[in-house]
């Protein structure tokens, strides 16, 4: 039996073999020193430091491919710590110079860190990548700008980097790297490089423009559901709306569970007069993807603007559920508005349920719409906070919105005048992308059938 050194102390004290402590026993000899076991000298690494990342940047991308966003992370620190031949180093040196100011020196350090380790670029392309899924934008933006200043061909990081500005509502700089892309001819996904160009002038109001990419989009790959669905949208509010149906139509015989492209065609419909058509597709949309606060609430809307009130009611009702599981702020405030205006025609007086502590809500344009509502500012003052917007679209959309719902104000106190003359306002912002405008077409057609 083996002894470890506490049970062999324990048997030598029972057996008599050393003196118990206390007695007049003499003490034993020493024992002769046993030298210490050999130890084995750790098994050298079989890998070199480029294998080790290489084969970390190959487990990153797996780990990213599953959404497995922190170990991807882990996987690239680590591979950018084995990057070999000092690579590392050398990228931190152009690093310090470029934030020095040595503009020549940086470029010349960024060339002799990639030529040291090439894969450097993969690293921090792989880096930005995870780091967008993460919602870390500006960490994104420096990886990817690492990793142009790297390689400036380096087109999958301009790609990245768009993406990142986008996050960070930085249009023009994302049309600008989006456009590196486009103008190298650069093959990965060009049809969705077109598309994200696309979306970003379609956020700035440039409507031709991103027609023109949406086209574009198409001309690549005929067979883009989303660049159909995009595509009408630029139709849609350049009035072109056979066209922009057309579209949609195209969209839904390409991919026939694609929720977006029955959303928006639910509009499309109910803009042409198509009710039962624009009712199913609401319904349709609901049924493919039944918890998102937003298809929900544009059903509610639907129904509102068709004159189906107790379902329109209950529509709203479930979108502020949904909106506010999903701390969806901004569907939260608009049904919060659009039921509250809901209940004030239906039982003739405002609701304290919705709106009563708007003064709470996050300092937001939403916030200001609220407060008017609940009357505690002024028509005045709602369009002179519609008015600071500083981009062009979303002033113009916050104008849009102030009209409409000053407009709606009055036509529930039975001021006409003020009505029609708010919603004709609403509507002269033909170029915006608000729901509230087709409401305020509706109103006025109603209003112009009453009219004497």
């Amino acid at each position: 039996m083996h002894l470890t050194p506490g049970r062999a102390l324990l048997a030598s004290l029972i057996l008599g073999l050393l003196p118990l402590r206390g007695t007049d026993a003499p003490p034993a000899a020493a024992p002769e020193p046993t030298p210490p076991p050999a130890t084995e000298a750790p098994a050298p690494n079989p890998f070199s430091n480029e294998e080790l990342a290489d084969r970390l940047l190959e487990q990153s991308e797996g780990h990213y491919f599953k959404q497995e966003y922190v170990e991807a992370m882990r996987a690239l620190d680590m591979a950018l710590q084995f990057s070999p031949n000092e690579a590392r180093a050398a990228l931190e040196n152009a690093l310090n110079l470029q934030s020095s100011g040595d503009a020549a020196g940086a470029l010349l350090a960024f060339q002799d860190a990639f030529r040291r380790y090439p894969k450097l670029v993969s690293i921090f392309t792989g880096l930005g990548f995870v780091r967008n899924e993460t919602g870390d934008f500006y960490g994104a933006l420096r990886d990817f700008t690492i990793a142009i200043d790297l390689m400036p061909v380096a087109y999958l990081a301009y790609s990245g980097r768009a993406e990142a500005k986008l996050g960070l509502d930085d249009y023009p700089g994302a049309i600008e790297d989006f456009s590196v892309q486009i103008r190298a001819a650069h093959p990965f996904s060009l049809e969705r490089v077109y598309l994200k160009r696309g979306q970003a002038r379609l956020a700035l109001g440039e409507l031709e423009a991103a027609g023109e990419d949406f086209a574009a989009a198409l001309r690549t790959d005929p067979k883009f559901p989303a660049a159909h669905v995009f595509h009408s949208y630029t139709l849609k509010y350049t009035g072109h709306m056979p066209e922009a149906l057309a579209a949609l139509d195209q969209a839904v015989t390409l991919a026939p569970d694609y929720s977006r492209a029955y959303s928006a065609r639910s509009w499309v419909h109910h803009e042409l007069g198509h009710t039962e058509a624009a009712l199913a597709d609401a319904d349709r949309c609901i049924s493919l993807l039944p918890d998102v606060p937003e298809y929900v609430l544009n059903r509610a809307m639907l129904h509102d603007m068709l004159e189906n009130p107790d379902l329109a009611r209950a529509d709203y009702a479930r979108a502020l559920t949904l909106a506010e599981d999903k701390a969806n702020n901004v569907v939260w405030f608009y049904a919060s508005f659009h039921l509250d205006l809901l209940t004030r025609r239906l039982e003739g007086k405002p609701t304290d349920a919705y709106l009563a502590d708007a003064f709470t809500w996050p300092d937001c344009w939403q916030k200001r719409i609220g407060l008017y509502l609940a009357g505690k500012i002024n028509a005045e003052s709602l369009l002179k906070d519609a008015a600071q917007a500083q981009r062009l679209p979303e002033r113009n959309n916050q104008v849009c919105e102030a009209h409409y719902f000053i407009g709606i104000m009055a036509l529930l106190a039975g001021d006409l005048p003020t009505a029609t003359r708010h919603l004709e306002l609403c509507v002269a912002t033909n170029e915006v992308q608000t729901v509230e405008l087709g409401l305020a077409r509706l109103h006025l057609r109603r209003l112009a059938a009453k009219a004497p």
